[in-house]
């Protein structure tokens, strides 16, 4: 699936390491809580020439600081693949 998708939306986890499947240019959005200062899909994505974009989010806080709950308006979506021009 990745390997033929021209754009991927997926929040900060593990799974999005199949970023690494994409071809080249293949549009990327990673939806990633506002606390979290990691850059491994931003790196990812420039070395293998991705097109890389970042919804940063409040995270929701939770009892279980695990789980990492975070809300998007569909709109926030649209308004990013429109500027994207796909």
């Amino acid at each position: 699936m990745f390997n033929k998708a021209k754009i991927i939306i997926g929040p900060h986890r593990s799974a999005l390491t199949n970023i690494i499947f994409s071809h080249p240019s293949t549009n990327i959005i990673e939806i990633i809580p506002d606390r979290y200062k990691i850059k491994v899909f931003e790196k990812i994505s420039k070395v293998l020439n991705l097109k890389y974009t970042k919804i940063v989010r409040p995270e929701i806080r939770l009892p279980d600081p695990t789980l990492g709950d975070m809300t998007i308006k569909i709109e926030e979506i649209d308004n990013i693949l429109n500027r994207l021009k796909l």
